[in-house]
């Protein structure tokens, strides 16, 4: 919490050696946030259209344009961790179902 990383996000592969990069003050934890992530394009489109009326709404949601949800739906455009983590608290998912991270 300390650091402004959420948990899920230590326990993911690289996430050790960034976490002490953001320690050592060599990397701010914003850019973790920032970072882009591929996510379950399938699993996205089915909670949204079970959570959401149209990917319009959806979209406002987020905060983001129409056309960039749908490159996250059809997996063009890979969202931030940031964007991500606004879907899960959306749609009811937790962070690691949705996005594929080694």
């Amino acid at each position: 919490d300390k650091l402004g990383v959420a948990k899920e996000d230590i326990m993911e592969s690289d996430a050790k050696h960034r976490t002490m990069q953001i320690y050592k003050g060599h990397l701010p934890s914003d850019d973790i946030l920032r970072e882009r992530v591929e996510i379950d394009t399938n699993l996205l489109k089915v909670k949204r259209q079970q959570y959401f009326v149209s990917a319009l709404a959806f979209a406002k949601y987020l905060g983001v344009s129409v056309a960039a949800y749908y490159g996250y739906e059809k997996g063009k455009v890979k969202p931030t961790r940031l964007v991500i983590r606004k879907m899960c608290n959306a749609l009811d998912l937790q962070f690691v179902r949705l996005a594929k991270t080694v």
